[in-house]
């Protein structure tokens, strides 16, 4: 099996209650279905970069990065695992496009996760961290 390192982004709202998602595109896998801004580590990116990229690619803006809130996995048959470094960020500028990656974007509160299709398990429970205060959105785990 391989293991892939990837990052996946909490983008929060201005008003700092509401988190980004986006819907996948046809064009790529998990098409129509939900996640948080996310992607691989390039060779040579440290994790913070391919964080900033990740989300200047897919939503078009610039975000401040707050934290590193935890690590998960995701296990894609029985060839491939991703190592995802979470990490916690605040919206700074920009306006979401449409592209060849997400369709579409919203801002969410985070236990509402469950009403949209999520496409990787390593985002349903990082949301679900943060809607049973397991993760507290200052960046802090609760243990």
């Amino acid at each position: 099996m391989s293991i892939l390192p990837g990052v996946s982004v909490v983008v929060m709202s201005k008003s700092n209650d509401k988190v980004a998602i986006c819907k996948r595109s046809e064009l790529h896998s998990f098409a129509g279905m939900w996640c948080l801004p996310c992607g691989y580590i390039e060779p040579g990116e440290t994790p913070q970069q391919a964080a900033i990229r990740e989300v200047r690619e897919e939503l078009g803006f610039e975000i401040k990065l707050k934290s590193i809130l935890n690590v998960y996995t995701n296990i894609f048959g029985n060839s491939i695992q991703t190592l995802v470094v979470a990490f916690l960020s605040v919206y700074v500028c920009g306006e979401f496009r449409k592209n060849d990656e997400i369709t579409e974007m919203r801002f969410i509160y985070p236990h509402k996760y469950i009403n949209y299709c999520m496409a990787y398990a390593s985002d349903k429970q990082l949301l679900s961290d943060i809607a049973n205060g397991i993760i507290d959105l200052r960046g802090q785990i609760i243990i």
